[in-house]
């Protein structure tokens, strides 16, 4: 098998870093670029999120800060200088690229065109800049996928998603920019892709990176459910690439609100779309998965 060349774009976070562990250990990829961007918290702590992420597992990425902008965070879930209940450093070993986010990504797609996918774990900020800056990117992108977007959650049909509230018009630029996308939707994260508290407690005891794990996820249990349980939604767009088979999806157009009701999301079926919602996620196969990819880092030391 090939490896995939890849771009992740995320805002760590504790489901990012689930994401990019498991993503910068796994031999099938090839990670050309990380980039940061607020969202779950500001720019400059996914920034240092992720440095400190490729200082613990000892790999050397260029990693390129995103934009400072001024948008809600989710600081409460996801930790103050902290990945959830693990607390970082402020200082790193690894340090930043200083480029423009988008020359860093565009670069990187030009020298290899139709052959980056770019994950997208976040606001889509970083992207639609690229986008708007070198249209000429999207002839260059071989797909993106992300998590983000909602049609609704069991427990509130009206559900709006943070990823496409907290920058509409970026996220509409995206899903309209005709690149073949893979959207999976908030639901998939709360129903199929999650770790209830025996799970997590499960995972505590497999190795030290369970343990890391389990520390993050104490702060991150979802709210608004009877259940205690933790969404794992940004591992899900590292999981399509390499597990595709365990997801279903179908084609569709969507429409950004970004006048009234600000990322609400409405999904028009279109055979000849280019964009495609995941429908539906095998439980047992993710779970089987994430057990397995757990077990294989136990030789972390972290």
């Amino acid at each position: 098998m090939n490896e995939e060349l890849v771009i992740i774009d995320s805002d760590p976070g504790v489901d990012d870093a689930t994401c990019l562990f498991l993503a910068l250990t796994d031999p099938r990829l090839d990670i050309k670029l990380l980039t940061s961007v607020s969202g779950n918290v500001p720019v400059e702590q996914s920034s240092r999120s992720i440095l400190h992420i490729l200082d613990l597992l000892d790999i050397d990425k260029d990693v390129v800060k995103g934009d400072q902008t001024e948008m809600e965070n989710a600081m409460f879930m996801h930790g103050n200088n902290a990945i959830g209940g693990y607390q970082i450093p402020s200082k790193t070993n690894h340090k930043l690229k200083t480029i423009d986010v988008a020359d860093a990504m565009f670069e990187i797609i030009k020298r290899y065109p139709n052959q980056i996918t770019i994950l997208m774990c976040g606001p889509h900020t970083n992207v639609a800049k690229l986008l708007k800056k070198y249209p000429s990117s999207k002839k260059l992108i071989k797909q993106i996928i992300f998590m983000g977007g909602s049609l609704g959650l069991p427990n509130n049909p009206n559900h709006v998603s943070y990823n496409s509230r907290a920058d509409a018009k970026s996220f509409d630029c995206v899903v309209k920019s005709k690149i073949k996308t893979i959207m999976i939707p908030s639901s998939i994260g709360r129903t199929k892709a999650r770790f209830t508290k025996s799970q997590v407690d499960h995972i505590e005891k497999m190795n030290n990176f369970g343990s890391f794990l389990a520390k993050t996820f104490s702060t991150y249990w979802e709210p608004g459910f009877t259940e205690q349980f933790v969404s794992n939604n940004d591992v899900c767009t590292y999981m399509y690439l390499v597990e595709p088979q365990y997801f279903k999806i179908e084609p569709v157009d969507i429409h950004v609100d970004y006048k009234s009701n600000i990322g609400k999301l409405t999904a028009i079926p279109n055979k000849k779309s280019n964009l495609f919602l995941v429908t539906d996620l095998n439980r047992t196969a993710f779970i089987k998965f994430m057990y397995s990819r757990i077990k294989s880092l136990s030789y972390l030391k972290i």
